[in-house]
């Protein structure tokens, strides 16, 4: 019976669980003079494309007889393409036969050289940019076959993953309009619309796309408690879109153009933050929100002007009150040993490719997918995606609305591949993996930090470990930090401080040479410390 219990399985009882993922494909067949050229388009069911599959194509031409399956590969687009001698071709079948994670798919496009091959043309207001705010987007299409403008032809209008938003039909002139409600249309991001005409007596049917922004408008508000003369007021507010509050976005406060605070938002897009201490004069305030995505606009709160109150008159028995504050004292003193020991270990982004966690014993593919999101606020990024393998290929792909990319069943050959994410703003991350893997790859996330945040985490590094309180940094700005550990007549500190707001808060993004630059120049700054040295500093 030992023995029985210690002998391993055979592999026949092993129990292996596989999710697939729907397949779906477009397919046009149209006559091109003594020829027939068939095209399409093979997508998962999140609307990306498939790259790198193989699509075995067969044409029947009138006499019935099949003849012999064509092998297509699809491109980066998931597109594929072939021209067919012979115009007598009827029917066109394209086939995938799927891999491990995609289902098989089947389509049929037929082609009858007496109907008229159609062309579609779409004209999208602001350059394709959907206000969400706004109630309708309109579209304009005009349909021709032969140059010639044809009415009474069917539309239809698609989002990116298929579904259908609006139908109508030309008029005279072959136009329509088409009116999309844009609470239909999908949430703010970058997207596509899919128009399609229904084949008619004379005409054949057709298929195009336009890409769109939907686009939404942010606000903001800002408030204050009140605070009496020489105290932190602290200031709160939200930051919102019409579909409710944003999550883990930065908001910065200004006094004019002077930045005074910063603040991320929580799931319900509130935000709290503490100002320099108020003074008898009036303040006015103003709260700024960058988008840093594409789908959100900019957005600024109404000013806030903020009063500082008299203190009020301290009661005579307060006077008694010492040995009570000289616990608190003691209480606080400890409190700040274990902050400080807990903020020296804090990083402040968690970057970088993170694998997933899910790897099967004995399992392997060459599949490689992974979704690419910031560091801060874990946002979706379009990125472009470059994999470099054996022998020095390279392919390369971009993200999907969403984030993700992949690489399907045999786009990687077996080897050593070195993957490099690049987006727009953020410092690009690089890695290496080896091909096939035991799905490890499979679903993996890859964080990339903005090159703003690369700047100021060199200059917080850097005044961090002279700061008289290691909880200091969230309630000073760039400048007040700076003078606690520099002397104020060391110009190029503060000189240097300028810059980094620059580049932070500036409209445009730095170059990674400018924040390299930038960190340089922090490292090499002499340190003329206003005190005594931090005796937690590393030397």
């Amino acid at each position: 019976m030992a023995l029985l219990l210690a002998a391993p399985l055979p592999a026949a009882a092993q129990i292996e669980v596989r999710i697939h993922a729907e397949t779906r494909m477009e397919l046009v067949a149209r006559p091109d003079g003594p020829r027939v050229r068939v095209r399409g388009r093979l997508l998962d069911d999140m609307g990306d494309p498939l790259e790198g599959a193989e699509i075995a194509l067969q044409a029947t031409p009138a006499s019935g007889v099949r003849q012999r399956a064509n092998t297509v590969v699809t491109d980066a687009a998931g597109v594929f393409e072939l021209t067919l001698s012979g115009n007598d071709v009827v029917r066109v079948l394209a086939t995938y036969t799927g891999d491990r994670v995609h289902d098989p798919v089947s389509v049929e496009a037929r082609n009858d050289p007496d109907h008229a091959p159609v062309t579609l043309e779409v004209s999208a207001p602001n350059g394709g940019e959907m206000s969400l705010d706004a109630a309708h987007y309109a579209i304009a299409v005009r349909v021709r076959a032969g140059g010639t403008p044809v009415a009474g032809i069917r539309l239809r209008v698609a989002d990116e993953l298929g579904r259908e938003l609006a139908t109508t039909a030309t008029g005279a002139g072959g136009q329509a309009s088409i009116v999309l409600d844009t609470a239909t249309v999908g949430g703010p991001g970058v997207g596509r619309l899919r128009i399609g005409a229904d084949a008619g007596p004379t005409t054949a049917a057709a298929l195009t796309e336009v890409p769109i922004v939907r686009v939404a408008a942010t606000t903001l508000t800002l408030g204050a408690s009140s605070a009496s003369t020489g105290e932190h007021p602290t200031v709160e507010g939200q930051l919102r879109w019409r579909g409710g509050g944003l999550t883990g976005r930065a908001v910065g406060v200004f006094a004019g153009e002077r930045h005074v605070a910063t603040a991320l938002t929580d799931d319900a897009g509130h935000f709290e933050a503490q100002v320099p201490p108020a003074n008898d004069a009036p303040r006015t305030l103003v709260a700024r929100f960058t988008s840093d995505t594409q789908g959100f606009t900019d957005s600024a709160s109404a000013p806030l002007e903020l009063r500082a109150t008299a203190p009020e008159r301290v009661p005579v028995y307060w006077l008694f009150a010492p040995p009570a504050l000289l616990l608190a004292w003691l209480f606080a003193s400890r409190r700040r040993t274990r902050l400080r020991a807990e903020h020296s270990n804090r990083s402040a982004h968690d970057v970088g490719f993170v694998p997933s966690r899910r790897a099967v014993l004995g399992a392997r593919t060459s599949i490689v997918r992974a979704r690419v999101v910031s560091a801060r606020g874990a946002l979706p990024l379009t990125a472009k995606v470059s994999a470099t393998g054996p022998g020095g290929v390279s392919i390369q792909t971009q993200t999907s609305p969403d984030g993700h990319f992949v690489f399907a069943e045999g786009a990687l050959a077996p080897g050593p591949w070195t993957l490099e994410v690049e987006a727009p703003g953020h410092a690009p991350e690089r890695t290496s993996l080896v091909v096939p893997h035991h799905g490890e790859w499979m679903d993996a996330v890859v964080r990339l930090v903005r090159l703003r945040d690369l700047g100021l985490d060199a200059f917080r590094a850097w005044v961090e470990r002279w700061l008289p309180r290691p909880d200091a940094w969230p309630w000073l700005t760039n400048r007040e930090a700076a003078s606690q550990v520099a002397a104020a007549e060391s110009p190029a500190v503060f000189e240097l401080v300028n810059e980094i707001d620059r580049v932070y808060y500036g409209a445009d993004d730095p170059s990674p040479a400018a924040v390299e630059a930038l960190a340089a120049r922090i490292q090499a700054l002499p340190l003329e410390a206003t005190g005594a040295p931090n005796p937690r500093a590393p030397t």
